[in-house]
Order: structure tokens, then sequence, then C-alpha cells
């Protein structure tokens, strides 16, 4: 359950309590600080982080824009920088976070054994 992990509270020396990049935006921000919070409010906070670090990352890529320092985009949010760190390390949820979907859950619509797959597994259910 996501809000159980959420509130869980661990020892000071418990590696969820570190920060796991260094960056001036998270100078003073302590990791062991906990707020309850409910599920909803939680999926708020991560489509409110989606939702900008989408936003962040489309003037970053933007044809004709010479800023390489992603930092840059995000208007003051450190959270959507923490993101994108996180991203780098595992870039497999990349997908997700832009999609909403992990790789292995989409198929191509081009690939022709992808479509007789998921056509073969529509009929099934009906």
């Amino acid at each position: 359950d996501v809000h159980v992990a959420h509130v869980t509270v661990y020892p000071a020396e418990h590696s969820v309590n570190a920060l796991e990049f260094s960056h001036d935006f998270f100078v003073g921000i302590d990791p062991s600080t906990v707020k309850d919070h409910s599920s909803k409010k939680l999926f708020d906070v991560w489509k409110e982080m989606n939702r900008y670090y989408i936003l962040a990352e489309k003037k970053f890529t933007a044809s004709g824009q010479h800023e390489d320092d992603f930092p840059n985009f995000v208007d003051s949010r450190g959270y959507v920088v923490y993101l994108r760190k996180w991203l780098e390390i595992k870039p497999e949820l990349n997908n997700f976070v832009k999609s909403g979907m992990l790789d292995k859950d989409q198929f191509d619509t081009l690939d022709e054994n992808a479509s007789a797959s998921a056509s073969l597994s529509s009929s099934n259910t009906t």
C-alpha cells in the first residue's frame, strides 16, 4: 500500500532518509521528515509532478533551444529535477512517466504479431 509505505518512519540511518542526488535545489531538505497524506493526496502530488516534468522536458528538448541544463526549465520546482535524476538511473520508467504505461504493457500497432495477439486476447474475453 503506497500510503503505508509513505508514512512509515525509518531510523535516521536508513537509506530512505538520504537524498540520492545533490543539487542546489535540494539544500536543506531532510527526507526523514514525513507528512501523513492520503492516497488521494499522493496521487494528486504525482499528477502535478508528472505534468510539470512533461512541460519542462518539452521546453528542454524543443528544437532551436540551446540550453543544456535541464534545471533551467523547471521553474524552481526541485522535485521535477529529482524525478529527472531518478529517470536517468531507471530509464525503463521514462515511458511510464511520459505516457502512464510501462514498455511491457504496450504493443506496436504496426507489428503484425502484437496486433494479432491483442486481437486474440480481446476476442477471448468477449
